[in-house]
């Protein structure tokens, strides 16, 4: 989603209003690479830049500005580079990789989120399919994922990635023919159409990157989760498509502490708090892995404003069990829906007013923040990160 609040955005929308052309004039000298997902894709976009800065300036839309108007802006300010690497929103990938000829795309997952704007998963995949058949592009995408597999199968040139898929729940029926997915294990098939997972050139393994000639490349990031090593994973071959080998992108990759906010530590009225970004159930679900045991105490924020979608009805796939034995704390626009979803879960959990009384209300030890788009850049603003 793009940060509505940017200048550069608004400059974005403008430019393009008096030259529609623009975004492909400003990317003409470039090596591109976009980078779309439902689920971490600023994040990969981040650590795709620092790999890429091995061998030449890169210019990103680092701050996760990922409609036209803030790809443009982006641009606007890489007369010198050599690489453009660039977070694009699901819906509009089709359209920017017509306009900026990329020479690689990476496509991480599909999952559901914003109902009430994006269209549904089969739907989007749908689009990228179609956008993206007979591109020139290297497309990398995940091959755990039957969504994302459908969509790139369209491609000339695909290179697959064992990046893994915890969420499964927008999966289980065929993109391709309707039918139920078999799910053995890592594997998955359509026992109908016989649509099934590709075999895989890239993979993650534990802390291991495995590349196409089955060396293994070790993982040291300062990001947490397991979701941040696939990220990892694909952003190496990413890089490789563009020259970098796997060892200097994984040492570079290192360098990334956060990610706009995302995983920075703050001291906020004398308590540490991490801050973490959940937008949808898969986004949640990968969180609670990667947080403090009990009895850490977590504070859940939730908005639902514009730019965060105003459909709430995906609390209700969100498996809040997790957070058993944890202390929660509630807040957010729409912490009376929060606390329906949690009472109904059988989890304890109290209502605040705001970050400041959650963090008072807190017991002792490190805090764990996990909001929603809006309610994350609340909880920024007020801590002052």
């Amino acid at each position: 989603m793009c940060i509505r609040d940017s200048g550069s955005v608004i400059g974005g929308k403008v430019a393009l209003r008096l030259d529609p052309d623009l975004l492909a004039r400003l990317a003409v000298h470039l090596d591109v690479v976009l980078v779309s997902a439902t689920n971490g894709k600023t994040t990969t976009t981040r650590l795709i830049a620092e790999a890429l800065r091995a061998s030449g300036v890169v210019v990103s839309n680092a701050l996760g500005a990922n409609m036209p108007a803030g790809i443009t802006s982006a641009l606007a300010g890489g007369s010198d580079a050599r690489y453009g690497v660039i977070e694009v929103d699901e819906k509009y990938l089709a359209g920017v990789a017509r306009d900026v000829e990329p020479k690689a795309i990476a496509l991480l997952n599909l999952s559901r989120d914003q109902l009430d704007r994006a269209a549904e998963t089969r739907m989007l995949a749908e689009k990228w399919r179609e956008g993206l058949a007979g591109t020139k592009a290297v497309v990398i995408a995940n091959a755990d994922d039957p969504l994302v597999v459908w969509a790139a199968s369209s491609s000339p040139n695909v290179v697959w990635v064992a990046a893994g898929q915890e969420w499964k729940d927008d999966a289980w029926s065929c993109p391709s023919c309707g039918g139920v997915m078999q799910r053995p294990g890592d594997d998955w098939f359509c026992g109908e159409c016989g649509f099934r997972r590709p075999t895989p050139s890239w993979a993650l393994s534990g802390d291991y990157v495995l590349d196409p000639h089955g060396s293994a490349w070790p993982i040291h990031l300062q990001l947490p989760g397991r979701a941040n090593k696939a990220n990892a994973t694909t952003s190496a071959a990413v890089a490789a498509a563009f020259g970098v080998p796997p060892q200097v992108a994984l040492e570079r990759m290192y360098q990334v502490q956060a990610v706009a906010g995302r995983y920075d530590v703050v001291t906020f009225l004398e308590r540490e708090l991490r801050l973490l970004l959940a937008k949808n159930p898969a986004g949640w679900l990968e969180t609670f892995s990667l947080i403090d045991p009990p009895p850490t105490p977590v504070i859940l924020g939730v908005n639902a404003r514009g730019a965060d979608g105003t459909d709430t009805s995906w609390l209700w796939d969100v498996d809040y069990t997790r957070l058993a034995g944890h202390p929660i704390l509630v807040i957010g626009d729409r912490k009376l829906d929060l606390a329906v979803r949690l009472e109904v879960a059988g989890l304890d959990f109290r209502v605040c007013e705001d970050v400041d009384e959650a963090v008072r209300m807190a017991p002792p030890g490190r805090i764990e923040v996990i909001a929603n788009y809006t309610a994350f850049q609340d909880v920024r603003r007020r801590v002052g990160n």
